[in-house]
């Protein structure tokens, strides 16, 4: 019930845009075709967890040009920024043959979840994205990322407690219950899979910094 609507989305999507010869529209359907797809791709995450909840969080690797999708994916995720009266300043350092061999979903679900909830926490504010990549190994990369918004901001104690499980934190004193760290738990877990670490630096009023690393497994 959850996949078929997708895939008739991606499908009609997919038709259309062959027809199509202005390249605007064509840039405009690629972003809706990407965005099906990485929706589709997390649905099917959802769905795999709902089944086994103590299943073992594994990383299902294929290889992929990053720079490619991290521009579809920031192409996507601007849209739904400017539809909250929101800008997003990006600042992409990641050469154009930049090949990995590791888990996209799960890529893509870490990203999916900072950047929601720095839109989600910030009204006619800024959300500005840093992407940069180093040489880690001879066959890994370091990717960075860091996602700073002008928004609500968190508490000292919402800090201390935005990794706990079902975590539900006081965004501000007029903001409760919204669901400060829900999400990031998870976001953890993923980011420790790929040998990473993840912080968040964050004041009431004066927004949120959430930075972490990736690391990366060079295409051969």
């Amino acid at each position: 019930e959850i996949r078929a609507p997708l895939n008739i989305i991606s499908v009609f999507s997919d038709s259309i845009s062959k027809r199509i010869k202005e390249e605007d529209l064509k840039e405009s359907f690629k972003t809706i075709q990407h965005t099906t797809t990485s929706l589709s791709i997390l649905s099917n995450q959802i769905l795999e967890y709902s089944k086994n909840e103590n299943k073992k969080l594994e990383i299902n690797k294929s290889s992929f040009n990053l720079k490619q999708e991290m521009t579809s994916f920031l192409k996507s995720n601007k849209a739904l920024v400017e539809q909250s009266s929101n800008k997003m300043e990006i600042d992409l350092n990641i050469p154009n043959d930049c090949e990995v061999s590791s888990d996209k979903a799960k890529v893509h679900q870490i990203l999916y979840n900072v950047v929601g909830n720095a839109n989600k926490f910030t009204a006619n504010g800024l959300i500005q994205i840093k992407l940069n990549i180093e040489d880690y190994s001879k066959t890994q990369y370091n990717f960075f990322v860091a996602i700073t918004d002008s928004g609500k901001g968190m508490s000292e104690n919402d800090l201390k407690n935005v990794f706990e499980s079902y975590y539900q934190g006081v965004v501000s004193d007029k903001v409760h219950n919204l669901g400060a760290g829900l999400g990031l738990n998870l976001c953890k877990e993923l980011v420790e899979l790929f040998d990473g670490e993840i912080a968040v630096f964050s004041q009431i009023n004066k927004g949120t910094k959430v930075a972490f690393n990736l690391i990366l497994d060079k295409t051969n």
